[in-house]
Parts: C-alpha cells; sequence; structure tokens
C-alpha cells in the first residue's frame, strides 16, 4: 500500500523543497517568475509537499480567507495550486491531495464551506466540489461596470511601501506620506462601505499584495475609489450612503474560463446565521469575487 504525507513549506523554503515540483506542475507561471529571481507566490497561501512512498508526487496548498454575510464573518479557506508529477497523474492521486488539504482546512477553520477557483473543474467534482454561479444581478444588487457609474480622476499605481499596511495604520498622519495616505483612505473607504454577502473581510497582507501589484490601478477621489486591473473595473467604495456606487457589487468571479467551485462542508446549517448562509449559497446570492482579490 502506498504511503502518502503532506508538509507544509514555508515560502523561504520553495526554491529548496519545491522548485521541481512547481515547473512540473505550472511551468507557465513559475518558469519566468523562477527567471527573475521570484520565488514568492504573489498572494497568501499555505503551500504543501505531496509525496508518496518518500517520492515527490505533487504539490498543493489553501488561500485562508474570509466573507461577511447573515451579519457575521466566515472564515475558511480556498484550495489552490494543487498539482500533481505527470508519472503520478491518472491514478486518484490528485483526489487524495485534495482530501488531505480539505482535511487540513476543516481542522484549522472548521469552515461551512471550502471555495476554489479553476479552469478544470472536471479535476474536483469527485471530491465533492460543484460549480458556483452567483446571479448576474447578485439576487439584489448587479455587479458593477463602467457604464454604470460616473469615474472622474486618473488612475494611479500605488508603490510598494517598505511599511506593511498594519504599520501605516498606527504610523501618525503627519508622519505619512502622501501615498501612504492614500492607501489608509483606500482601506477605510472598503471598510465602511457598503456590504453584501460575500463581502471579503481583507487581511493586511491582501491589502499589501493588492497595493504591490503592478496591474493595479486606483482613483481616488475624496470619499471614493475605484480599483482597475489589466483596464477593468473590479470593484468601487465609497462613505457616501446616498452615492450611486452603493447600488453594485464589485465584479463577480466564475465569469469566465476561471469557474468559482464550492464544497459545502456540511448537508445543513445548525442555527439561523447558518441556515440562511446556506439558502444564499444554493440560491447563488452569495458573491464570490474575482480571484486574487481576497
Amino acid at each position: 500500500m502506498v504511503s502518502a504525507a503532506l508538509k507544509y513549506v514555508p515560502p523561504g523554503r520553495y526554491e529548496e523543497e519545491l522548485r521541481s515540483v512547481m515547473l512540473e506542475c505550472f511551468p507557465d507561471f513559475w518558469r519566468p517568475r523562477f527567471a527573475a529571481g521570484n520565488f514568492a507566490f504573489p498572494y497568501d497561501v499555505k503551500m504543501f509537499l505531496f509525496s508518496l512512498d518518500g517520492e515527490k508526487a505533487g504539490q498543493g496548498g489553501f488561500h485562508p480567507c474570509a466573507f461577511a454575510a447573515c451579519g457575521k464573518v466566515w472564515e475558511t479557506a480556498g484550495l489552490c495550486d494543487v498539482g500533481i508529477l505527470p508519472f503520478f497523474r491518472g491514478k486518484g492521486y490528485s483526489r487524495l491531495l485534495q482530501k488531505a488539504l480539505c482535511s487540513r482546512i476543516r481542522k484549522r477553520y472548521n469552515p461551512l464551506f471550502i471555495p476554489l477557483y479553476t479552469d478544470k473543474p472536471g479535476v474536483y467534482a469527485g471530491e465533492g466540489f460543484t460549480v458556483y454561479s452567483s446571479r448576474p444581478d447578485g439576487g439584489f444588487l448587479p455587479e458593477i461596470s463602467e457604464e454604470k457609474v460616473r469615474i472622474q480622476g486618473k488612475r494611479e499605481r500605488l508603490n510598494a511601501s517598505p511599511l506593511p499596511l498594519w504599520v501605516l495604520r498606527r504610523k501618525p498622519l503627519w508622519k505619512c506620506t502622501n501615498e501612504e495616505m492614500k492607501k489608509r483612505r483606500i482601506h477605510s473607504l472598503y471598510c465602511t462601505g457598503h456590504t453584501f454577502p460575500g463581502k471579503c473581510v481583507r487581511s493586511d497582507a491582501v491589502w499589501d499584495e493588492l497595493f504591490r501589484d503592478g496591474d493595479s490601478e486606483w482613483v481616488l477621489g475624496e470619499d471614493r475609489y475605484f480599483l482597475f486591473r489589466k483596464g477593468k473595473l473590479l470593484e468601487a467604495y465609497t462613505s457616501v450612503k446616498s452615492d450611486k456606487i452603493n447600488l453594485f457589487t464589485p465584479r463577480h468571479g466564475g465569469q469566465d474560463e476561471n469557474k468559482v467551485m464550492v464544497k459545502l462542508c456540511r448537508k445543513e446549517g445548525a442555527n439561523r446565521e447558518e441556515r440562511k448562509l446556506f439558502g444564499l449559497l444554493k440560491k447563488g446570492e452569495f458573491v464570490f469575487p474575482l480571484t486574487d482579490v481576497f
């Protein structure tokens, strides 16, 4: 009988322990990054090496995340970067790896659901994941687009700050640079802006990733902001309750080849809030965002 093992690999050891697996499983993503000397993920992820009888066989990870809905914050983690080396494919080991990762997520977060984003949904169907489609109108609010709102201001990128957001938020205002003030303002507008089932409760680490991302462009006004990525409007938030922006949710995930899939960890809710959440998921009224923004 084959002995399977899952070993956590901290970011500082990716090059030593995961490089060969990463290059074989996801060459298009990792080859240019390794060539540039970048051995880190562009988002917060807990990464694991999957071994069979002591031999490297694949990799997989999960991305901690949290969503607001039904008056609560729901913690979970999204399955990500699951890959099996060519020699071991077609033998059921991908499902074994998925099961082991989901077990880790359940022990750590005790979630009601586990999401993932993939362009190969068939790979995950056997482990109980199903494709999730949110209603085009969000069930109550339509998703945002440039045609629906008036955008005034110039798009700009925010340079990476040596200080993480959790430090910036504690820094005296009079010591903050203009760019640091912009980041604090964007964060404040998001946290106080309108809510909806599925609004991401972003960690400071995720905010730092968004600010570092060279594809992120921001339009910041006195009481509103807009976030663009690769030229497309993703989200907008404001502190003015009467602003038209509040009529829209961010762009929904799963509408292109990268589908959202969800695995329910329980058959039914144990209390009123859990039952309401299950109802939203079943009706497509829970808004999962685009990937890499939560």
